[in-house]
């Protein structure tokens, strides 16, 4: 009997090492996977991406693009308003414009930034 619990044990240890050394391609993509956020103003939208920039201390400045798409969850005020008014899919460019202050959460995606959030927190004066 002991001898049955301590070569079960030992598969299952086996099996679970094994298992955790197997490459899959999450575990490939690792820190691609990771959210990451970047706050600034709107330089430009467009319906494939949108551009912030800004102030990154130091009188330094910083721009970075992000990709969108339909995946990409865009946060703004009267967004559910302006989204069930074209059938409860809104593009971004009826959403966000130039000028905008947003936060942007995103995760890399080989050498390209892809924004899953834009949330607009403070609107352009028109």
């Amino acid at each position: 009997m002991r001898r049955t619990r301590f070569t079960l044990a030992l598969a299952v240890l086996t099996a679970f090492t094994l298992g955790a050394l197997q490459p899959t391609s999450a575990g490939a993509a690792g820190a691609d996977d990771k959210v990451q956020h970047a706050s600034g103003t709107v330089t430009s939208v467009s319906l494939t991406s949108i551009t912030i920039g800004g102030g990154a201390g130091g009188g330094a400045k910083f721009s970075r693009t992000f990709a969108v798409d339909a995946d990409t969850k865009v946060i703004a005020k009267g967004a559910g308003t302006t989204s069930a008014a074209m059938g409860g899919r809104a593009a971004i460019t009826d959403m966000v414009t130039t000028g905008d202050k947003v936060n942007v959460s995103y995760h890399k995606m080989g050498e390209m930034n892809h924004a899953s959030e834009v949330r607009v927190t403070t609107k352009a004066a028109k």
